[in-house]
């Protein structure tokens, strides 16, 4: 088991309140990385719920979660919550201890467009085979969902789901043995 610190940022007055909350890890320039994604939202944010033409009390928050973490990478999501619109936003995250920078997921393929279309069409057929077997509302939520958010893991890709207050978040992983002629070198677990 690894562990880590959190990190929170928080701010609240009379009209407004929001807070996030992330992982502090020793690793400074992902620490640093992290904020500064966090504090851009804060910011954009905290414009917004200003904005409002009216003064009522608005409140938003952040929160991160750690899907995968090695010696060499980290990977999580971090979602986004306006209390006043309810609307939940997803923003995965894969980082490199050993580059010092994100992962996109280009980054893992060998052929850049090629690899990437094949990629995506696997999604594709792996979440056609989950909207078969799942009750009618839960499938209509998945349907819309577009994954295009992934993260690492030990087995495989996951390209995750929107948070749902009522769902939560669903992961929908392709191994890598399915795209190995086709996976970086680099990224062969």
């Amino acid at each position: 088991n690894k562990h880590y610190q959190y990190g929170c940022i928080e701010f609240a007055d009379k009209n407004i309140s929001y807070d996030a909350t992330y992982p502090k890890l020793h690793h400074e320039k992902f620490n640093l990385w992290l904020e500064n994604n966090i504090q851009n939202w804060l910011l954009q944010t905290r414009k917004k719920l200003q904005a409002k033409p009216d003064k009522t009390f608005c409140s938003a928050q952040s929160w991160c979660e750690i899907q995968s973490l090695t010696d060499e990478y980290i990977s999580g999501v971090i979602t986004y919550c306006s209390a006043d619109s309810n609307v939940y936003e997803t923003q995965s995250f894969n980082y490199s201890f050993l580059d010092s920078k994100p992962i996109f997921l280009e980054d893992l393929l060998l052929q850049k467009k090629d690899g990437t279309t094949r990629l995506l069409e696997l999604r594709e057929i792996s979440k056609g085979q989950l909207l078969n077997s799942t009750d009618k509302e839960y499938s209509d939520w998945l349907r819309k969902e577009s994954f295009d958010q992934f993260v690492l893991q030990k087995e495989g890709i996951s390209f995750v789901s929107n948070f749902n207050p009522i769902y939560g978040r669903f992961c929908n992983t392709i191994p890598y043995e399915s795209f190995s002629d086709i996976l970086n070198k680099n990224f062969r677990q």
